[in-house]
């Protein structure tokens, strides 16, 4: 669960604000920076490269190279993450 906390919340969190999905790694780390007060969005501690997400329809999945430090293998770890839709006034 750790990969969801810090990812997974400040994706949550930006649904919420803006009711908008992040297209990719690259957005994320833009969107970030202008939040946090880091430079960067946390890298997956495996192989210390971006975390990768996919949008989905109705969330978004994250996903860890896992312990081999390598993609698309059995040890990934992969989060859905499902968001309700911005409710409009």
């Amino acid at each position: 669960a750790q990969l969801a906390d810090r990812v997974g919340l400040f994706l949550r969190e930006h649904h919420a604000a803006t009711g908008a999905m992040l297209a990719d790694s690259d957005q994320l780390d833009e969107v970030w920076f202008e939040y946090r007060d880091e430079d960067h969005a946390p890298v997956d501690p495996f192989d210390g490269y971006a975390y990768g997400f996919l949008p989905t329809a109705t969330g978004v999945r994250i996903f860890s190279s896992g312990p081999d430090a390598e993609g698309e293998t059995e040890d990934d770890i992969v989060v859905n993450l499902e968001f309700t839709a911005k409710s409009t006034p």
